[in-house]
């Protein structure tokens, strides 16, 4: 037990040193693997290989990692993040998700529909289901072709209406 929390701990440094510019949604040690599903920059067969160096730095050496990475360059796979989602839908057995949370994810997906019909044409929003019983969200946009200029606008709009509804989310957009 005391060896399984250092070594949480041992990966959180890892992950928050190592991977600053991916999103890891989740994270697993068994079996001599250390398991990452990220959503950020695609890590190439060297980036990896690096990284698995690096593992010995904190203390994890005797362990290989592991990633499923969910997302195509900057954009999210909606096929990859449904695939996903349905994974861990089957693996868990709780349900991670609260009537209130589930109310505010709705009315966010709505208040964006309506600041911007014109720019967005589908949405995505769910709970990521976590182990830790976290109440992480995410929030998946498809712009239409002629709007992809306002990704930014879009994506501050949604992160700033997703803190006043109280909801931890990230926002990622996507091609599909």
């Amino acid at each position: 037990m005391v060896k399984q929390t250092y070594n949480e701990t041992q990966l959180t440094s890892f992950v928050d040193n190592e991977l600053p510019e991916l999103y890891v949604v989740n994270k697993q040690i068994t079996n001599g693997k250390i398991k990452l599903v990220v959503i950020g920059s695609h890590l190439g067969h060297a980036e990896i290989n690096n990284l698995d160096d690096k593992l010995s730095d904190y203390q994890l050496g005797s362990y290989k990692l592991q990633f499923q990475q969910l997302s195509k360059g900057n954009y999210l796979s909606v096929n990859a993040f449904k695939k996903y989602v349905d994974q861990e839908k089957n693996d868990s057995t709780q349900n991670t998700a609260t009537d209130n949370s589930d109310k505010n994810l709705l009315k966010l997906k709505q208040q964006l529909t309506k600041k911007y019909p014109d720019d967005i044409s589908k949405i995505y929003v769910g709970q990521l289901a976590s182990k830790t019983k976290s109440k992480e969200s995410i929030i998946l946009i498809k712009l239409n072709k002629d709007s992809e200029s306002k990704q930014d606008e879009v994506k501050k709009y949604a992160e700033n209406l997703a803190d006043k509804l109280g909801i931890e989310a990230t926002v990622h957009f996507t091609l599909d």
